[in-house]
């Protein structure tokens, strides 16, 4: 029977949190799970700023809005 990666993966996070536990104990495992969240919640909030910088299709016309705002046509946006 061949070893799959989710065996392999269960493995690892079970040799990991096992280490962690002998050398820091249950505190060591919550400020370290508090820690990778705040790394996380960092790089998460970093992609959506990259996300939400590129016009997509569905907010073209809010974007063509902005650009004819102080031109001639300016009566006619909402």
């Amino acid at each position: 029977m061949a070893i799959s990666i989710h065996d392999q993966l269960l493995t690892a996070i079970g040799g990991s949190t096992l280490v962690a536990i002998f050398n820091g104990g249950p505190p060591g495992v919550l400020y370290e799970f508090i820690v990778v969240s705040a790394f996380y919640w960092t790089m998460a909030a970093s992609i959506a700023e990259l996300a939400s910088a590129i016009p997509s299709l569905a907010s073209s016309f809010v974007h063509g809005g902005t650009l004819v705002e102080f031109g001639t046509f300016s009566q006619f946006v909402v």
